[in-house]
């Protein structure tokens, strides 16, 4: 069993955005190209879904998960997930659960841009960098 990482929305948005960061897009292809080459495993969830789906123009991303699918787990929000990442005492609660699916489907830590906002949630999970792992 290869290890098991939840990818933040935001990394997919660095891979299929033009005009992101250049190191922040390049990070993003190369997480994407190291789970190809069987290094770990993607876990994605419906809301991950939801959060890029306003933001992408065209098939990029339907695309995207078509190519990463060998590698790709799913994990599916229940709505005591929801209360539980409304329990939380942020106000972010959409980070919240990206944690809460993280830890409760096994995945090591979150991958994400926005440390910053994860480090609330170090009890629940790690998050790291995508050039960290």
């Amino acid at each position: 069993m290869s290890t098991l990482i939840y990818v933040d929305t935001n990394i997919y948005l660095d891979f299929l955005i033009k005009g992101r960061p250049p190191r922040q897009a390049e990070d993003a292809f190369n997480l994407f190209n190291r789970a190809i080459r069987c290094e770990f495993e993607i876990l994605v969830s419906r809301k991950v879904k939801t959060e890029l789906y306003p933001n992408i123009q065209g098939n990029e991303s339907a695309m995207l998960f078509k190519f990463l699918e060998p590698k790709l787990k799913y994990a599916e929000p229940t709505l005591e997930d929801e209360e539980e990442a409304s329990k939380t005492g942020t106000k972010d609660t959409a980070d919240a659960l990206h944690a809460i699916l993280a830890k409760k489907y096994g995945a090591i830590f979150l991958v994400t841009q926005n440390i910053r906002h994860f480090k609330k949630f170090n009890n629940i999970i790690a998050s790291k960098l995508p050039s960290d792992i």
